[in-house]
């Protein structure tokens, strides 16, 4: 069986699905098999190649919404509602949450610090210019929302109980050793 690879909006070439597994673009191609199916399901707008037409949604990178950063460096809601080192998966799975169609888009950089790697697209309309989800109408609020939503994501909540829980252990075996210490003056002595 033949399979289309597609680079951008061009076919690249026509491989046969052995062909695609020893060139390393399996992952591609069940990329865009899913993609075509998930159009076909949805009725999403598509481009002349058969893969989803992304180019129009709305571009997140995770710097728009790190704490972490300043303005001057990219973030782009207040400090106050910002949240503390986000990712695209991250990102990816708010929207999911708040049932707007993402694409994750590992390959691209942020242009101001190229080793922020990783940006999410997100669709805020159809077509016909209404809203998918109508409590977000502006790329700021869907900033505001993610930002909200991202400290409460499952991996972000098991990462850091896990971290709690190595904190509590040592101060455990350490408050159950012995209390005694030395009680004196300290430092070097005189000769």
């Amino acid at each position: 069986m033949y399979k289309f690879i597609f680079r951008g909006n061009k076919k690249f070439s026509y491989l046969p699905s052995c062909a695609c597994i020893r060139f390393g673009v399996s992952m591609l191609v069940n990329y865009l098999e899913i993609e075509t199916d998930l159009c076909n399901l949805h009725g999403f707008n598509r481009m002349d190649s058969g893969a989803l037409n992304i180019k129009k949604w709305v571009v997140m990178y995770p710097v728009y919404i790190n704490s972490k950063k300043t303005v001057a460096e990219g973030r782009r809601i207040s400090l106050s509602k910002a949240c503390e080192n986000p990712n695209c998966i991250e990102i990816s799975d708010c929207c999911k949450h708040l049932k707007l169609p993402s694409a994750v888009e590992i390959d691209k950089a942020y242009p101001r610090d190229f080793m922020q790697v990783g940006r999410v697209r997100v669709q805020l309309k159809r077509e016909d210019g209404t809203l998918l989800n109508p409590a977000i109408t502006s790329r700021k609020q869907l900033m505001q929302k993610i930002a909200e939503l991202v400290p409460r994501h499952p991996e972000r909540v098991k990462k850091q109980e896990s971290q709690k829980a190595k904190k509590q252990e040592p101060q455990a075996t350490t408050s159950t050793s012995g209390t005694s210490s030395k009680s004196g003056k300290g430092g070097k002595k005189k000769r």
